[in-house]
């Protein structure tokens, strides 16, 4: 029976001109959860849920537009009881500027202090943000969120990487490849027949389990459609 549930309000701030308030502009978000395991993702933001069922480790959101300005947003993990690994709390809000894509990644940090009884404390999710782009061609970012300085082979590229860094990988046709980490498979980019930018992430957990989610990161822009209702209502 599931009997544990860890709630976080996920802390992380887009720049944005402190003027900015709701009601001025749309900003877009694509979020991606980087977070091994079965048990899904229920996020929300300002109270409403973004994907019925939550959001499986290794797949995003796709984009939407939020509206500018300030929102809570909440990512809840209902954790079964034989679970090894109890993520922690934290909390926060996120800040949307007007026409400003980014792709958030939700991944785990460890906490490397151990409490009295000898046990670690449980890791954090954490959220970061990283901005769209726009690539001649297929354009593909590889990014690793382990807390770890790794190696890994996308294809027939090896990857000696930092935490967060920003890898391009040039010459990549849109055909999908296999991610492998010391010659063992932890993932699979389903690639693109259209050109275009994305991101390919990478995140663990303490107990050496991997994720990995290839998701599209262009920049965005309202549709025409909306632009021509926001001409009528402010004319």
């Amino acid at each position: 029976m599931k009997t544990l549930f860890r709630t976080l309000l996920a802390l992380f701030s887009l720049i944005l001109p402190l003027s900015a308030q709701e009601g001025d502009g749309l900003g877009f978000l694509n979020i991606v959860n980087l977070i091994p395991g079965k048990i899904p993702a229920d996020v929300t933001i300002a109270g409403k849920e973004l994907m019925p069922g939550g959001l499986v480790a290794g797949s995003a959101t796709g984009w939407f537009m939020v509206p500018v300005g300030g929102k809570p947003i909440t990512i809840e993990l209902d954790q079964p009881e034989d679970t090894k690994i109890i993520i922690d709390k934290t909390s926060g809000q996120i800040e949307l500027v007007d026409g400003v894509a980014n792709v958030i990644a939700i991944y785990l940090q460890p906490d490397n202090r151990k409490k009295k009884d000898g046990t670690p404390y449980p890791p954090k999710i954490r959220i970061r943000s990283f901005p769209a782009f726009d690539g001649r061609g297929f354009a593909l970012t590889f990014i690793s969120t382990c807390p770890e300085e790794s190696h890994f082979q996308l294809g027939p590229n090896r990857i000696e990487t930092k935490p967060f860094e920003s890898i391009d990988i040039p010459k990549w046709s849109g055909a999908p490849f296999d991610i492998l980490r010391n010659g063992k498979t932890i993932g699979h980019a389903t690639g693109s027949s259209e050109t275009g930018s994305f991101y390919l992430f990478v995140g663990t957990n303490p107990t050496g389990e991997y994720v990995t989610a290839f998701t599209r990161a262009g920049t965005q822009s309202v549709p025409p459609w909306m632009e021509k209702d926001k001409i009528k209502e402010n004319p």
